[in-house]
């Protein structure tokens, strides 16, 4: 086992230029560590997706190559509903495309100016499926 201090450490973040972190950008970019774990984490991910009814994405933006994310959701019957200052156009172009047919609904804009719109969106779709039960 190697020990790396810290000045090394970012040597090699400098000369390397990938961090140490489970998910990034580059869509070519392999699980360098922890790949069962992450696999297992992405499972659950899916597994999750697909289960529920109600899904809001805040701040993350439309990279279809980041497939253990927006396949799921491309497969998922659930409402998506979708948080984000530049990614709004993007999310319906996406959705028009892969999910034509299933219900959106889109909070252009920060998550701050929208906190109490997306809660009180949640609230009455969770008290309409509590009626709809009942």
């Amino acid at each position: 086992m190697r020990v790396l201090f810290l000045l090394e450490f970012k040597n090699q973040m400098l000369k390397n230029g990938v961090p140490p972190i489970m998910s990034c950008f580059d869509s070519n970019k392999t699980t360098a560590v922890g790949e069962n774990f992450i696999e297992k984490q992405r499972l659950r991910l899916k597994t999750l997706i697909e289960s529920t009814e109600l899904i809001t994405i805040i701040g993350i933006s439309l990279r279809e190559h980041d497939v253990h994310l927006w396949n799921s959701l491309r497969n998922t019957n659930a409402k998506l509903m979708y948080c984000g200052r530049n990614g709004s156009v993007r999310f319906i172009e996406w959705h028009d495309k892969y999910r034509k047919n299933k219900p959106y609904l889109i909070f252009g804009g920060y998550f701050s100016d929208h906190f109490s719109d997306i809660c009180d969106t949640t609230h009455r779709f969770i008290n309409r499926k509590l009626l709809v039960m009942r």
